[in-house]
Parts: C-alpha cells; structure tokens; sequence
C-alpha cells in the first residue's frame, strides 16, 4: 500500500509492507556460517517449525525549496516495524518486537548557473 500526496513545495507519502515466512517439519540440515565459526548439526536442531511476520508501516514528509542558485530539500521519515516469530512447538521462546524510528534527510545545493 502506498499513498502520496504532493503540493509544489511539500510531499507526504504513507507506505505499509507485510512479510510472512512460515517452516514446518523440515528437517535441519549441517549449516555452517561464512565465517565457518559456528556448526549446527541436525540432531542438535532437529526440526524447524516456525511462523514469522513483519509488519512496517512508514510516512515520509518532505519539503524543496529553490531559488536561482539555492535549493534546500529537508525531510523526515516516521517508521514504525513489528516483528514477531511464533516457534510453534515451543510457546515461551516466541518473540514480539515493535521498533520506532525517525530518520531525518538534509541537503542543500549551490549553482552559480543562475
């Protein structure tokens, strides 16, 4: 989903993502990492069965402003990401999280073409 508005100076845009990964019975095979640090054999693991989602819901807001050698683009980004992984043969090792961040945007352009 994804909403814009958009005036001529000033933007808003509203975007929401969702992710949903789900494993059952699947055997856990020899996994090695790239840094080959860390060895997980089948017996230890056994199987996978699990259920994650990811939910992320952001809006942007912008605004430009020009004149003939200056331009100023400022904007603020609000997100909000859910997540929550469901390990279904094991109740208490579920786990939710919910984040919040802002992520600010600066930039400011000098031409002597004007």
């Amino acid at each position: 989903m994804n909403f814009i508005y958009q005036w001529p100076d000033v933007s808003i845009s509203l975007d929401r993502m969702n992710e949903i990964h789900t494993q059952k019975d699947e055997e856990n095979e020899n996994r090695i990492s790239k840094s080959h640090l860390m060895t997980t054999e089948p017996a230890l693991v056994g199987y996978l069965n699990y259920k994650s989602k990811e939910t992320k819901w952001a809006v942007f807001t912008g605004y430009n402003w020009t004149n003939t050698k200056l331009s100023l683009n400022t904007g603020l980004r609000y997100e909000v990401l859910s997540s929550m992984y469901d390990d279904l043969p094991s109740v208490e090792d579920n786990v939710k999280k919910k984040y919040h961040n802002i992520f600010p945007s600066f930039k400011i352009s000098y031409s002597d073409k004007g």
